[in-house]
């Protein structure tokens, strides 16, 4: 548990409520567009950690086969949120749904609440000093205030905890009594009544209690086994690597209100494990597998040996509980982080798939031996910093379609001053060096492009520290394959003809598509779905206007209009946007209206670039359907504010169009500034549009390089980024 310090600060209601950094001048980014999902996988195991990001504090039941997750996520989300899988191993892959806010009720907070009871087909969630009470018989609400609940001696709650021992019901409450954490017990008339006065049943006394100054017991997980009741707490400080897990034991048919009843263990009985570099485990909660025949407890550990106040270095692990000849429970010893463990019994191992994401967020990755810090200025509102140690690390799974080569745009952070590196391995190979320029400052965030080759499907990149420090934010994944380009001579060609000329690109082209049947038919691979350019290059002697039908993936056709070029075997191209789904998809091109007459050289595809999915500083990744993928760059309106895209690739250097789908709510025509490649801007301007997410276009020439460009877009004036596409 967190803040039982901070209570002295004046805090009244503080159930592990996270602390926030101070606003900047700048608005924050946005959390990062939601991961698409894909399809559903069966998994045998699950992997350590539980979750991803910042976690700490859980509490788990299982109902109906679904678990049902409450952990600190240090969030700056209002009210109660609650995870639910079918399985344990689709927790990491499963965002929270919040099942209350609080405003109604006045009661303002982060993480809210920390337990969940089942009675009465109703359930229950408990914050320090309230109860809430759900709708109808399902743990994922909605809930609303039931009551407020009795203290010790209106002292300050740290956790309350509710239990049945038979029919009657007792709530184990956690408060502040004589400077230090007790834990007490009292009956329960009802979910929401406390029936009698509390009995303090442990309060700190012993060295293993008292590390670091502070004597705390906190917390309570039973358990009823046998003749027993056994009552597991945390003991010590939470922000110290010595934090623990002790167990009280009383007889099942004892007088629980009477503190001889409970025998405290004489020691920790689940404590740090130096050799799986896993420290200060606490916060245990019993739950059942779905089948309920087995005993597993969930709960938290730190990966770094430092006191850490903020506790940004923990994570969630589970395991199952197994019991001695004694009837007592064997915990054995938190295990390392990513490692793979059998699921609980009767754990379907049914998991959410996620698919290729354009952007992955650093503290979503396995963070070990580092912290998960707050900033505004971070794009998911969260970043991995501390990586300063020989076993500090990142680990994310990065997703991609097909094989080949892509560019990772690492946002980072470098105060030091001088250049720094991060060693970045992938899928276990050798890891290379990747260089981080000083930024402005710790906290103030760049990017760095860095070409790597990927797998098709998962592929684990690994961060290490290098040389000096950096702080890791997001790791933006994009296809730095050339433009695809398909020959007409080299596709399936019905009914016309293969013919040479030297002004064809590649020597030869197709014509005489000159009747009903004449089709020409390309298969064309992309790395992602999405929209493309297709640029057609083509002739059409005919001295006017001419066209041909174009489906693609056997859809619905449509019309492609040539204007007429200098003649025969004189080519110039024509771009449309198309749809293309992820791998091979077939285009092709027949003879349109009676008189379609046209010669075909060569199709290229060029990729949309989305904004949303490109380097941001300073600015939001917002969300809206009228944005082409339902998301868009915003809020572009300070002197830092940039839209970076790092990978526009060029095949040959030279002239080419720039399109920009752009929104312009101010009423005037407005300004961007353009630099490619580093050198000189150039303005672009942007005419008014209806409003701010009203999208137009604009065209304006780029001179590119061969192969990878990036071109960044800074304020100049106040204009809104939906995507960009470059084409000849």
């Amino acid at each position: 548990m967190q803040l039982f310090k901070w209570i002295f600060a004046g805090l009244v209601l503080v159930l592990f409520v996270g602390c926030s950094t101070a606003p900047t001048s700048e608005p924050p980014a946005a959390l990062s567009p939601a991961r698409p999902v894909t399809a559903l996988s069966t998994v045998t195991q699950f992997q350590t950690p539980l979750v991803r990001g910042y976690q700490a504090d859980p509490m788990m039941v299982t109902h109906n086969g679904y678990y049902y997750l409450l952990y600190n996520d240090n969030s700056d989300a209002q009210g109660a949120r609650i995870t639910k899988a079918s399985s344990l191993a689709g927790l990491a892959t499963t965002a929270p749904t919040t099942v209350w806010t609080g405003a109604a009720d006045g009661i303002n907070c982060t993480y809210c609440v920390g337990f969940i009871l089942h009675s009465n087909a109703r359930w229950y969630l408990y914050g320090a000093d309230f109860v809430l009470e759900s709708a109808a018989d399902d743990p994922m609400g909605p809930y609303s205030f039931k009551a407020r609940l009795a203290t010790v001696n209106n002292s300050a709650v740290i956790a309350t905890f509710p239990f049945y021992v038979g029919s009657q019901l007792y709530l184990f409450e956690t408060s502040i009594v004589g400077g230090a954490n007790s834990i007490h017990i009292a009956k329960m008339s009802n979910p929401w009544t406390v029936s009698s006065n509390f009995t303090r049943i442990a309060q700190p006394t012993a060295a293993w209690e008292c590390r670091t100054g502070y004597c705390v017991d906190e917390g309570s997980s039973v358990i009823v086994k046998g003749s027993k009741v056994y009552n597991i707490f945390s003991a010590s400080s939470y922000e110290s690597p010595d934090y623990c897990v002790g167990m009280l034991v009383a007889d099942i048919d004892a007088n629980l209100l009477n503190s001889t009843s409970w025998v405290k263990s004489p020691n920790c009985v689940f404590s740090r494990n130096n050799a799986a570099g896993a420290y200060g485990p606490g916060s245990m909660q019993f739950f059942k597998s779905p089948d309920g025949t087995q005993d597993w407890v969930v709960y938290h550990i730190k990966t770094l040996t430092g006191d850490i106040l903020d506790g940004d270095d923990r994570q969630l692990q589970a395991k199952q509980v197994t019991w001695n000849g004694d009837g007592s429970p064997n915990f054995g010893s938190p295990v390392a982080p990513e490692t793979a463990l059998p699921l609980p019994s009767g754990d379907a191992g049914t998991v959410t798939d996620l698919g290729p994401q354009a952007i992955y967020e650093a503290e979503q990755g396995v963070v070990t031996a580092a912290r998960i810090r707050k900033s505004a200025s971070a794009s998911g509102g969260f970043f991995v910093g501390n990586i300063d140690e020989a076993s500090s690390k990142v680990t994310l799974p990065i997703k991609v379609t097909s094989a080949g080569s892509y560019t990772l745009t690492l946002r980072y952070a470098n105060g030091t001053g001088a250049a720094s590196t991060h060693a970045l391995s992938i899928n276990g190979a050798s890891a290379q060096m990747v260089s981080y320029p000083p930024t402005a400052g710790w906290g103030q965030f760049s990017t760095s492009p860095v070409t790597v080759n990927l797998i098709a499907g998962t592929n684990t990149l690994r961060f290490t520290k290098g040389m000096q420090y950096a702080e890791l934010d997001s790791v933006g994944v994009t296809s730095s394959a050339p433009v695809q380009e398909y020959e007409a001579e080299n596709a399936d060609v019905t009914n016309a003809s293969r013919r040479s000329s030297g002004n064809a690109s590649g020597g030869s082209y197709v014509g005489g598509i000159d009747f009903a049947d004449s089709a020409v038919q390309s298969t064309v691979n992309v790395p992602s779905g999405g929209s493309y350019v297709l640029s057609i290059r083509y002739a059409n002697g005919t001295g006017s206007a001419s066209s041909q039908r174009l489906a693609v993936n056997g859809g619905a056709s449509q019309t492609v209009t040539y204007p007429p070029t200098a003649g025969w075997a004189q080519f110039d191209s024509v771009n449309l946007n198309v749809t293309l789904n992820a791998g091979s998809n077939t285009v092709r091109l027949s003879q349109g209206a009676v008189n379609g007459y046209a010669e075909l050289d060569v199709l290229r595809i060029f990729p949309r670039l989305e904004a949303e999915n490109a380097a941001v500083n300073n600015a939001d990744r917002r969300t809206s359907g009228n944005a082409s993928n339902n998301g868009f760059v915003g809020g572009i309106d300070f002197a830092s504010s940039f839209v970076e895209f790092a990978n526009v690739y060029a095949s040959v250097p030279g002239n080419y169009l720039l399109r920009i789908r752009y929104a312009n709510g101010t009423g005037g025509t407005t300004t961007q500034q353009l630099t490619v490649n580093g050198a000189g801007s150039t303005p672009v301007s942007y005419p008014a549009t209806p409003g701010w997410g009203q999208f137009a276009l604009v065209t304006v020439p780029v001179t590119l390089t061969a192969g990878n460009n990036t071109l960044r877009f800074t304020h100049a004036g106040f204009a809104e980024l939906d995507y960009i596409e470059v084409f000849r």
